[in-house]
């Protein structure tokens, strides 16, 4: 772990806020500034973030993670608390100093120090520090719009913590997915969504001549489990587009914020606004729950919080009334096993999202350069396309599109001229860090896996 030093006067405080000096001076002269109560606490919350931190790079390096990606439950209940507390301190910073871009910047450098020393919580870490600059993004945008992309959250101001804003619509903007038409490859997938839910939800009376005639059986919710930044979020908000009905998102990485990090009568409330909202319009909802192992963390690693307890008890009563009440629960997670085991037994609808193949990466290219002038040669090209969709080999999906622009923006400058392969080769050489190339430990694991290991189906 690197170690940057604050100065020579403070040696016993070498550990900073990251790995950035340049960031971590910024913050520090920032919180001192004013020496307010809340500024000494999170000068405090910051030593204590780190200690933790420090914990973990030793514990993790002396002993490395199973196939799975699993640590120790010791150290996994370890990483929960870290990324809790990361998560926490990032949030009230990027929200009082938001000039500071300080959940990007370390996102930023946990994704890096991951590919680095392929340290698996440090990716989770990085994970939830651009939830947090991505809602982040969002706090000045007026209520009704939303930012653009597939990794876009909800509308609600995370300044007005009320029972309204627990839950609200996702609301499609021209760059959200219109239905399937949006989604490259994945044509199993989009088959089986297709008859499992849409179809009933667009024929509702001939799902009932199916299972009265041949006795079709419907998920009680489904689950997509897959690497980050591959379109688990984006799939299942294209599943609602195709079928015309409204889309939720309950997620527990909002800024920190406690308003839904895990009380029961808040899960109910979400399922209630979902729940209202199928009745005004006649229609089943699609709600999705995102980070399913932050909602649903696997009891056996919280030791006795009591809390937790009751907040998967809560949930696993909410999924299994969910279909009665209208609402149709897609769940998405990284990590099957770190998903509480009677959770995952209530999605019977399980599947893999993971990292595009060469026919999907050509796919997504096509969407994202489509609609773009400056890249008509480009995609006019089946040569050069396929060459850059070789260069993007095991990268996930949300780095293809944002490296895409990134390419684009190197033409824009230089003269404004046509978006090249060149470009493209450039802006892949400097984001490597970016590659998922340790996959194996998201993916489901087998049957033969589930009885080894004691998974249960």
């Amino acid at each position: 772990m690197r170690i940057a030093t604050i100065n020579n006067d403070n040696r016993k405080s070498s550990v900073t806020f990251g790995y950035n000096k340049a960031l971590n001076a910024a913050v520090r002269k920032t919180l001192t500034i004013e020496k307010t109560e809340l500024n000494r606490e999170l000068l405090e919350l910051n030593k204590l973030c780190n200690k933790t931190e420090e914990t973990l790079s030793i514990r993790t390096k002396l002993k490395a993670p199973d196939e799975s990606g699993y640590y120790d439950d010791e150290t996994e209940a370890l990483v929960g608390f870290f990324i809790d507390l990361k998560s926490t301190l990032t949030g009230y910073i990027e929200k009082r100093f938001p000039d500071l871009k300080f959940a990007r910047k370390e996102a930023n450098h946990y994704e890096r120090a991951a590919a680095g020393d392929e340290l698996s919580w440090r990716l989770e870490a990085s994970e939830a520090l651009n939830d947090i600059a991505d809602a982040a993004d969002e706090v000045d945008i007026e209520v009704g719009e939303r930012v653009a992309g597939p990794a876009s959250r909800v509308k609600s101001s995370r300044d007005e913590e009320t029972e309204k804003d627990i839950m609200s619509e996702y609301l499609p903007t021209s760059e959200s997915p219109k239905g399937f038409e949006s989604l490259g490859g994945m044509e199993k997938l989009k088959e089986k969504f297709l008859d499992k839910i849409i179809d009933p939800i667009l024929n509702p009376e001939m799902a009932k001549k199916d299972e009265l005639e041949y006795g079709k059986k419907f998920p009680r919710a489904s689950l997509l489990i897959g690497p980050p930044g591959c379109g688990k979020t984006f799939t299942a908000e294209a599943v609602a587009r195709q079928a015309g009905v409204p889309f939720y998102v309950l997620k527990i990485g909002k800024q920190g914020s406690t308003f839904i990090a895990g009380t029961s009568i808040n899960y109910e409330k979400s399922f209630q606004v979902v729940e209202d909202k199928s009745k005004e319009i006649g229609k089943p909802c699609i709600l999705l729950l995102d980070e399913l192992e932050g909602l649903a963390t696997d009891r056996d690693s919280v030791g006795n919080d009591t809390s937790k307890f009751e907040q998967v008890g809560t949930l696993l009563d909410l999924i299994n009334g969910a279909r009665s009440r209208g609402i149709i629960v897609i769940g998405g997670g990284n990590k099957y096993k770190k998903i509480d085991e009677a959770i995952r037994n209530r999605f019977d609808f399980q599947e893999y999202v993971g990292l595009p193949d060469k026919a999907t990466r050509i796919e997504v290219l096509k969407k994202v350069l489509e609609g773009k002038t400056k890249a008509v040669d480009l995609l006019n090209s089946e040569k050069e396309l396929d060459e850059v969709a070789e260069l993007f080999d095991k990268f996930p999906n949300r780095s293809i599109s944002d490296l895409s622009n990134a390419a684009g923006d190197i033409a824009r400058k230089d003269g404004r001229r046509p978006i090249s392969k060149a470009d493209f080769e450039q802006v892949i050489k400097e984001n490597q860090q970016l590659k998922i190339t340790n996959e194996e430990q998201y993916k489901l694991p087998t049957q033969q896996q589930r009885v080894s290991i004691g998974y249960n189906k």
